[in-house]
């Protein structure tokens, strides 16, 4: 504990003298700063680390005040009326043991000034502290006469019973035309007055003023207190000690036969290892004054040596010592200035596209002065943790739940889960923080087998008895405070949960299963989205466009209602929720282990004390538990039901959106008012409420000018008419224009754009390929967002987005703004952004080929219907969602069309099958290249692991567009060959080989039976079925199932391709025969498949336009680069990007070199500095007089690749030859030649 230290300064603008101030503040340990005169706009943005920024600004981005006071205090903006333009006031109440309230005061200089409001602060409850910039001269404060402005303050000073701190130091610097004066004033409470001290500071930092500094004789906490969301440090744990010390200890101690005692047992050998192998993490004390990241031992000489000058100055104020200090001053600002540039492009240098991206957004927060905790309150103190917990956890009548009275088995249909299964949930489970028992994920998958087998127990005895630990039970909240919200509202604040991570595994095993029981059983009704696989926020898009451009083919009104359940998950009713969960036909041992997770949780918060709690939660479900929103989804399952009304509902989560289309906008709204007054008793009997704040409506049309009412009123339910809308992050508009979201998201792209040029110049920054990543994953992906929804809209739109897209690959790749558009994207691997929307749309129609049929390719059959017979699609563009489904509706007989995903077609995979199926087994190890020994040696390894069976050897083929695949059974040698549609993958053809080796198994009844394939990954993806895999995947896995159940013994093994295994060799030559000459076959292909074929055409499309557009513009790049592609030449080059962005101008031909400056209007003329000749990079390379000295060296250095002079600097350049890049690059860098 520290006393408080404050500082009060006119700053004459905040933002030329913002890095001397943070030196300043954290080398005086200050908590609080007043600042005057900071010349701010209010659409600036200033952070300062470890410190709260107020601000009230003028609105001509002069004057302005401001207060900066430290995260370890407690603060709050205290409202300030005041309408006199040439006065800015910022007060701050700060929660000490003594109440305190802060205020700056900015006063215009030469105006008649109003300081009234400050008669209107609260001087009852708080003692007052005002520090500013009067720009008033009184001799009580030391000034050498009064002004009127002087007298009045004075006046103001008695009326408030304020005491001035001023004891007649001069605050400000003189200047050769101005004496030194005592403008800034400090005034407070008497009491303040007898337990503070005041002076002025001798360093200067970069304003004509002085900092005043201003002790208080109060303890304040100058340390922010981090604390630990984990007990444990996993990250250099030795994981193998900590396995053995687990399984030592099972080795130890009988395993109990008691559930609860199981567990106890189970959490007790995971605590004493961690307590012998892992360190604890304790909590942080983080001084709150610290250096930015790129501060160093310069920067603070050099600001003491401006210090030391203006001490010189100030013993002997004369002209030379004046002019030194003025120099100083400036010089250290520069040096300031330039050494944070300096440093941040060192580091950016060293951004290529390994570099972790985490790492690069840190360093970016960094060097902005924000901190990774700004919005995380230390100051929950017990009681405001207690309101928190209350408005999470309100009071609630516990309602006794009702008892069901099924006489079915409680544990019929519930098959006990495997390790596999406990395997399959841990999978990819990032470390996240931990409950309150500290078990982590990485510590559950460091666990030996027996633990993990004594877990999956523990997990079934849940179930078959219907009881949980009650740790599961505990939640740990963590507020967030939401962006410009109060810290002191409850409803400020966005709870993170931290749960057990056992529960949540448990949690994730169950929803596995009960997913499949619901999506099996088609529970869920087809328009009900969000939390499905296969149902996202692009398929309520689609199918909402798709209709709007129906109903304005038939000139129609297509009324829209958008309604938002208010706290979705908070207000589930737990007795509803078992009834719908029992009517989902979910096994009743589930229901009830269902049912104890979301009742009676016990929530904790995280305060500045401590943990608070606990606060039992009686209704509603976890906002982070894993099973919340497969809950939710079964619980709003009957909102939408199948009806022969002309009203359409969709829902995504808890957004509904109701619409229906017909002639006149009268008959909309009696269509939607029946339905709304049924969603609305829905609501009342499901016991839940619609946020009304979020009731709008919208009316889409092609009718002119249409007069529609502002509201519409259907019962309670208000809804306002808008002209606009904004729907899962689309903006829509009537007229369906996107103008508003093109709009938007050129906004969010162009902050994006502003990442990439702080991370890179020409000749520094980031490597191209990190910079390119960089715009894919902040650019691009905004773009991509809905892009086949809004590209119907006019060219000239789109054309603001490729604008956009351009700037980002110039900023990226180093480009000048001349460089041709057509050669920049494709240096960069970009495609265009309309060939690469149309892309997107086809692969969106893939998945919906693949998973529902029904829907949305079922609704553009009608679409395209009309788009052909309609006279409005004359003079309309055609959405990329159609033209899409043109160009795939002719493949639809060759593919497998499936109403659902097929993992929920097909019985769920219980069996397990990894005894059956080898991937990556090494069956033979032979040191000889003698196909004849090796083939002995495999022969005589299979026959001893896997006597007396049938080997039959499968593989699949593509050749020049053409796919086949082939078995052949070695013993019997028998074949067949079958002849697969030409838009097969690989992978397709050898599951199909496979599945028709089983149905030859089958039909001979053959009982033992070994498949072998050179495809891994066939058998990865059958050995662990995926669940996006294709529907031939869940065929094949059926088909072995059945052959276990009848008696059949069925191996799958995986060998190494072109090893010279005989059966294995005969099958690839089958394989390529039946790709030309094999048995036609009537398998269809997964939909997947087509993804190649889009790609392709993709390309195609890009080449074509790329041939003809480089026939006006590009000439030059085009001989270098005439096919277009993906991967640019500089991918993953380890060279700097200073090589790559200069080499990239020079593949270009755009360049500084005035025979280019002087093409484009820039240079007078293009004559060369040497008289000589134009200055082309020929002349500058072979003939330029100004570099003779070092051009034998690159004469030299050329002459290893056996080149023949003179040569042509183009084509030096076609070569593509990098170490002749490095060469031409060395010579122009070391001439220090612009290019």
């Amino acid at each position: 504990m520290e006393h408080l230290n404050i500082v009060q300064l006119n700053c004459r603008s905040l933002s030329a003298n913002k890095d001397s101030l943070e030196f300043f503040l954290g080398e005086n340990k200050i908590s609080v700063a007043a600042l005057s005169e900071t010349w701010t706009k209010a659409d600036s943005k200033f952070y300062f680390k470890g410190y709260n920024l107020f601000r009230t600004d003028r609105e001509d981005g002069f004057g302005g005040s401001a207060i900066l006071v430290s995260k370890t205090l407690n603060c709050r903006e205290v409202e300030v009326i005041n309408i006199d333009p040439f006065v800015q006031i910022c007060a701050v109440k700060l929660c000490l043991a003594i109440p305190l309230l802060i205020v700056s005061v900015y006063c215009a200089p030469n105006k008649v000034i109003d300081l009234s409001p400050l008669k209107k602060l609260n001087f009852k409850d708080f003692k007052v502290l005002i520090c500013g910039d009067f720009n008033s001269h009184h001799v009580a404060w030391g000034c050498e006469y009064v002004c009127s402005r002087g007298k009045l303050l004075y006046e103001l000073m008695e009326d408030l019973s304020l005491i001035i701190l001023n004891d007649g130091s001069h605050t400000t610097i003189g200047s050769w035309s101005r004496k030194p004066s005592s403008i800034d004033l400090t005034m407070c409470s008497s009491y303040l007055a007898g337990i503070s001290h005041w002076s002025v500071s001798s360093e200067p930092i970069g304003s004509d003023h002085l900092p005043i500094l201003i002790s208080l004789d109060v303890n304040v906490q100058t340390k922010i207190v981090v604390f630990p969301n984990k007990k444990w440090n996993t990250k250099s744990a030795n994981w193998e000690s900590y396995s053995s010390v687990i399984q030592n200890f099972y080795n130890s101690n009988p395993i109990p036969n008691d559930l609860h005692e199981k567990y106890t047992f189970f959490s007790k050998a995971l605590d004493d290892a961690s307590f012998k192998c892992l360190k604890q993490n304790k909590k942080k004390m983080i001084s709150s004054f610290r250096n930015s990241v790129w501060w160093d031992d310069d920067c603070t000489k050099a600001v003491k040596d401006r210090k030391r000058l203006y001490n010189i100055l100030r013993q002997d104020f004369n002209f030379e010592n004046y002019i030194n200090f003025k120099k100083t001053n400036a010089k250290t600002k520069l040096f300031l200035k330039k050494r944070k540039r300096d440093k941040w492009m060192e580091y950016t240098r060293s951004i290529n596209s390994n570099t972790d991206p985490q790492n690069v957004w840190s360093q970016i927060r960094k060097f902005s002065n924000k901190n990774s905790f700004n919005r995380v309150n230390r100051f929950l103190t017990v009681d405001f943790s207690e309101s928190l917990l209350k408005f999470y956890a309100p009071d609630h009548v516990n309602n006794v739940i009702i008892q069901n009275n099924f006489q079915q088995d409680q544990n019929l249909n519930f098959k006990p889960f495997t390790v596999e299964e406990l395997d399959n949930a841990l999978k990819s489970r990032r470390n996240s923080a931990p409950g309150l028992d500290h078990i982590e994920y990485i510590m559950l998958k460091n666990n030996p087998t027996q633990a993990k087998n004594l877990l999956v127990d523990i997990f079934n005895n849940c179930i078959m008895e219907h009881w949980i630990p009650e740790e599961w039970k505990s939640i740990i909240i963590i507020p967030i405070l939401k962006i410009n919200k109060d810290p002191w509202l409850t409803n400020s604040y966005r709870p993170i949960s931290l749960m057990s991570c056992v529960a949540k595994t448990f949690e994730r095993m169950i929803k596995n299963r009960l997913e499949w029981v619901i999506e099996n059983g088609s529970i869920l009704n087809r328009y009900q989205f969000g939390f499905r696989r296969g149902r996202g926020t692009m398929d309520v898009l689609a199918m909402l466009s798709n209709d709007i451009y129906i109903s304005n083919s038939l000139n129609k009104y297509l009324l829209l209602l958008t309604m938002d359940i208010e706290k979705a998950y908070d207000n589930i009713d737990h007795n509803i929720l078992e009834l719908k969960l029992i009517r989902a036909k979910v096994p009743l041992s589930l229901t009830k282990v269902i049912m104890k997770l979301v009742s009676m949780r016990h929530l904790y918060i995280r305060s500045s004390s401590g943990v608070v709690g606990p606060r039992y939660v009686h209704q509603g479900i976890a906002q982070g538990s894993i099973l919340s929103p497969l809950l939710f989804n079964i619980y709003t399952m009957d909102l939408i039901k199948d009806s022969e009304s002309n009203v359409k509902t969709i829902q995504y989560a808890d957004d509904i959106y109701l619409y229906t289309s017909r002639s006149s906008l009268d008959d909309c709204i009696s269509d939607l008012s029946t339905d709304v007054q049924e969603k609305s008793f829905w609501f009342q009997i499901n016991k839940m409420n619609l946020s009304h704040s979020k009731n709008l409506a919208i009316v889409f049309t092609r009718h002119r000018a249409p007069i529609h009412p502002s509201h519409l009123i259907f019962g309670h339910f208000k809804f306002l008419i808008q002209k606009e809308i904004k729907i899962l992050g689309v903006h829509f508009d009537t007229k369906m224009t996107f103008k508003k979201h093109i709009v938007e998201t050129s906004k969010r792209c162009e902050k994006g754009i502003n990442i990439l040029r702080k991370l890179s110049g020409t000749n520094w920054g980031a490597h191209p390929s990190a910079c390119l990543n960089i715009y894919k994953s902040i650019i691009r992906s905004q773009i991509d967002y809905g892009s086949f929804i809004y590209g119907y809209c006019k060219n000239r739109l789109l054309y603001n987005l490729d604008k956009i897209q351009f700037t980002a690959i110039r900023s990226c790749i180093g480009a000048i703004r001349s460089t041709p558009t057509n050669v920049l994207i494709r240096e960069a691997g970009e495609s265009p952004l309309h060939i690469r929307r149309q892309i997107l749309a086809q692969r969106f129609l893939i998945k919906k080929f693949s998973t529902e049929y029904e829907g949305i390719p079922t609704q553009l059959i009608e679409l395209a219907r009309l788009h052909f017979t309609k006279k409005f699609w004359l003079k309309q563009s055609t959405p990329p969602l159609i033209s899409s489904f043109y160009n795939l509706y002719p493949c639809k007989d060759q593919i497998i069309i499936n109403s659902k995903l097929p993992y929920y077609s097909y019985s769920y995979p219980f069996t397990n099958l990894s005894n059956f199926i080898l991937p990556s087994s090494k069956l033979v190890n032979v040191q000889s290249d003698n196909i004849c020994i090796i083939n002995r040696e495999f022969e005589q390894a299979i026959n001893s692991r896997w006597p007396n069976y049938i080997h039959i050897y499968t593989d699949g083929s593509k050749i020049d567009g053409k796919v086949g695949c082939a078995f052949f059974v070695h013993q019997l040698n028998l074949k067949k060959m079958i002849k697969l549609s030409k838009y097969a993958s690989i992978f397709t053809a050898e599951l199909i080989a496979i599945y028709e080796a089983l149905t030859f198994v089958k039909r001979k009844n053959i009982k033992n039976t070994i498949i072998f394939t050179d495809s891994n990954a066939a058998l990865i993806a059958l050995r662990k079925p995926k669940v996006t895999a294709n529907k031939i995947v869940f065929m094949i896995i059926d088909f072995i199932q059945d052959l276990i159940k009848n008696r059949h013994s069925v191996f799958l093994c995986w060998i190494k391709g072109h090893e010279g295994i005989y059966g294995n060799t005969v099958a690839d030559l089958l394989a390529k025969e039946a790709a030309n000459s094999g048995d036609e076959s009537l398998y269809l292909i997964p939909a997947s498949d087509l993804k190649f074929m889009v790609k392709n055409k993709g390309i195609k499309q890009w080449q074509y336009e790329y041939s003809v557009s480089i026939q006006v513009k590009g000439k030059l790049y085009s001989k270098i680069e005439p096919r277009v592609s993906q991967v640019p030449w500089f991918n993953n080059s380890p060279d700097n990007r200073k090589f790559i962005t200069t080499m990239c101008r020079i593949r270009f031909g755009h360049t500084f070199l005035k025979s280019h400056l002087h093409r484009i209007g820039i240079a007078p003329d293009e004559d060369c500095k040497c008289g000589a000749s134009k200055e082309t990079l020929d002349h500058v390379l072979w003939e330029c007089q100004l570099y003779m000295s070092s051009r034998d060296c690159l004469f030299k250095e050329l002459q290893k690749y056996n080149l023949i002079f003179p040569v042509n600097a183009f084509l030096l350049i076609k070569s593509g030859n990098i170490c002749i890049y490095k060469i031409i690059i060395y010579f122009l860098h070391s001439n220090n030649i612009n290019i």
